[in-house]
């Protein structure tokens, strides 16, 4: 009755780890550190891409390896590659419609570039959010997988307790 008892507790942990996001919970340092990896490395877990060998988690890897590397989104950077020349003194007329088309796919180009940096911003917290998320999914698996491990052995043991108890296991008839 215990071990039932406290296999219903441990679904009801595991679930509630496993449904949780970077908007509702912000995961911890010491649940990242000896769930996801101490005891990754101890039940003999895998994650891709993700090195939990015990070199690894003893060195104090970063965990967050898999993000993608940064997309310049530097706004200065984008415009100033956009600047036209505005010395409207020394060019003719043809040059100065020319010139005025320019300026106006320049700021064409300006708008699409900070659209694209709202965009680029969108989804580098998008894969931020999905990141946390999958470490929450993880650290559900790992005590989801302790929790088979302990109560596996329980049972065993239990079971074994139970029938070494009997008067009658040893008597040969």
């Amino acid at each position: 009755m215990v071990v039932c008892s406290l296999s219903v507790v441990a679904t009801v942990l595991v679930l509630t780890l496993h449904h949780r996001n970077a908007k509702s919970h912000i995961m911890p340092y010491w649940i990242r550190r000896y769930i996801c990896c101490y005891l990754a490395w101890l039940l003999r877990m895998r994650r891709p891409n993700q090195d939990l060998s015990w070199e690894a988690v003893s060195s104090s890897i970063n965990l967050n390896t898999n993000k993608p590397p940064p997309i310049a989104n530097d706004k200065k950077e984008a415009e100033s590659l956009m600047m036209v020349n505005d010395n409207y003194h020394e060019l003719s007329i043809e040059r100065r419609l020319l010139s005025a088309q320019f300026e106006a796919m320049n700021l064409q180009l300006k708008v699409i570039v900070k659209e694209l940096c709202v965009i680029t911003d969108n989804i580098h917290q998008q894969e931020k959010s999905d990141n946390t998320s999958a470490d929450w999914k993880f650290a559900a698996m790992v005590l989801d997988r302790l929790c088979l491990w302990l109560f596996s052995i329980l049972t065993i043991v239990f079971t074994c307790a139970i029938l070494f108890t009997s008067r009658n296991i040893f008597k040969l008839y």
